[in-house]
């Protein structure tokens, strides 16, 4: 398990990261967020096994409609989700606990490549997103 970004928020505090199962590159990905009143104890959002399903939680900041968190979903390759392949996705909350996936839209090129968001911040114009976009190896 790795924890990739914490922010203060509507709950106290928020942490975002993911769990990984597997190996060679092929591995199983669940995003993980937890909320704390405190930093001293914490809860884990039972939203892992659906809005989370193949994520890496990678950012976390206060905005939109409470929080929003960002990162990878990955894409499976014969049954098997591939560190290879991936599109970028964001995630928002009211609370920290319950989360909705939003697929972030690819255009042109992207659309044939891995995409990811590994930063996401809140100003009073919205929320701004960085990240990359890299080939996807040809076939």
């Amino acid at each position: 398990m790795l924890i990739t970004d914490v922010c203060a928020g509507r709950p106290g505090l928020v942490a975002v990261g993911y769990e990984s199962f597997g190996t060679s590159g092929f591995e199983e990905y669940t995003g993980v967020a937890w909320t704390s009143p405190d930093g001293t104890t914490w809860e884990r959002s039972a939203a892992g096994e659906t809005a989370f399903a193949g994520a890496e939680l990678l950012t976390v900041a206060a905005g939109g409609p409470g929080l929003a968190a960002a990162g990878v979903v990955h894409e499976l390759e014969d049954g098997l989700v591939s560190k290879n392949l991936g599109a970028a996705a964001a995630w928002t909350s009211a609370d920290g606990l319950s989360w909705n996936r939003v697929m972030l839209p690819a255009s042109g090129d992207e659309a044939e490549s891995n995409t990811s968001v590994e930063c996401i911040a809140s100003w009073p114009g919205g929320l701004v997103v960085v990240g990359y976009v890299t080939a996807r190896d040809p076939e």
